[in-house]
């Protein structure tokens, strides 16, 4: 039982080091990285509640949709 305990601990400490490292990763994105015209945020409820750091960004011009650091 011990032995499932460990791997359960490894597969959870594996899971919070790849957020960790996605997190410090993600920059702030005011401008489209396809098109570089001005992006627009999009406001989800269960992103704000999981991540309050993160917004949705949508490019009118292209389309593109991704990820971006919240300006404090």
């Amino acid at each position: 039982m011990i032995v499932l305990y460990v791997f359960i601990a490894l597969v959870l400490l594996r899971v919070v080091l790849i957020a960790i490292g996605a997190a410090l990763i993600i920059q702030h994105v005011s401008a489209c990285p396809a098109c570089f015209q001005e992006s627009v945020g999009v406001r989800y409820h269960w992103l704000k509640l999981m991540a309050p750091w993160l917004e949705w960004r949508w490019c009118p011009s292209c389309g593109w949709q991704g990820p971006s650091r919240r300006l404090q």
